[in-house]
């Protein structure tokens, strides 16, 4: 418990989604260990370069983004965040989430690779987020494409269209509905994608192993696995980009006792956050319950201090 009120600004998605559910977890927290005249503000936003921004400059106290990697970029000053590196960002925690970026067409093409649309001059109807300086997906699916050969500005010299949407989910209805033959996105576990994948016959294509070391050297993004059977018609393992993690971010300044308050909050409090979910198997839901204080302790940037106190005190820093 917090021996004083506090105001806290926190930083999620769009509103109606995983972040912003987080943030209103902490903040319900905070308002009901902390006496007198505690306040919290929960700002909407896109869990992308913009979180990570508003709390490295103060606008935000707690930001929560996704993929939690792509958070190093900013600590660095890499990719997105090229020339406004944030070295004293931190984080409280990473709640466990799996996810991939995955490239999925339609299987009549006739694909088996991204080199064959690059080496056949496909002219696909993409559909994918924008690189608009602010998506991380957008941004990692057009550096992949680019380092593939396969370019979104080639695609459309070869006669292709590109179809750009914010939120995966208008993405897929492009699939789904005809108006693309392919996505590159996220959010693998969703309804969303399995209904589509229900529907239509695709074929899913890997990122060439190259292309995977040339980003995890350059930004520090992971690689990970879509083990076959986890889709319909995904009957081998397609190599991609990690998508994982829903990183609770703050600056190193943050006071140590709201620090320390609120990963004891993660750490110790989820069993309502986690009920949200359970109704959903752990392997198809955008929770990957149980959370427990050794995932949370796994951050692709530094813990707080006062976070790290806080796992070493409990056995798990």
């Amino acid at each position: 418990m917090l021996d004083r009120p506090v105001s806290l600004r926190f930083m999620g998605d769009w509103g109606a989604i995983n972040l912003t559910r987080i943030c209103g977890w902490l903040a319900q927290e905070v308002w009901d260990h902390t006496p007198g005249d505690t306040r919290s503000l929960i700002y909407t936003g896109r869990g992308n370069v913009d979180n990570l921004r508003a709390v490295a400059q103060g606008e935000v106290d707690v930001a929560v983004v996704t993929p939690s990697t792509f958070a190093e970029m900013a600590l660095r000053g890499r990719g997105l965040f090229e020339g406004e590196a944030y070295p004293y960002l931190r984080a409280l925690g990473e709640v466990p989430h799996e996810d991939r970026l995955l490239f999925a067409v339609r299987q009549d093409f006739g694909l088996t690779s991204l080199a064959e649309i690059r080496d056949g001059r496909v002219p696909l109807r993409l559909a994918i987020s924008p690189n608009d300086g602010v998506s991380f997906p957008g941004y990692a699916a057009h550096r992949v494409l680019a380092g593939s050969g396969v370019a979104p500005e080639k695609l459309e010299e070869w006669g292709g269209t590109i179809l750009e949407h914010e939120r995966p989910f208008e993405c897929l209805d492009d699939l789904e509905e005809g108006r693309a033959d392919a996505v590159f996105h996220e959010a693998v576990m969703t309804p969303n994608w399995q209904r589509l994948t229900e529907s239509h016959d695709l074929a899913f294509l890997s990122i060439q192993p190259e292309v995977l070391e040339e980003v995890e050297r350059e930004f520090g993004w992971r690689r990970a696995r879509v083990e076959a059977g986890y889709l319909r018609g995904l009957d081998r393992p397609v190599e991609t980009l990690d998508f994982s993690g829903y990183l609770v971010v703050v600056r190193e300044d943050m006071p140590d006792d709201v620090a320390h308050f609120l990963t004891w909050v993660l750490g110790e409090k989820s069993s309502g956050f986690e009920a949200q979910y359970r109704h959903l198997p752990p392997d198809r839901s955008p929770l990957s319950y149980p959370i427990n204080r050794e995932k949370l302790s796994r951050t692709p940037i530094p813990l707080h201090q006062a976070a790290a106190d806080y796992y070493q005190q409990a056995g798990s820093g």
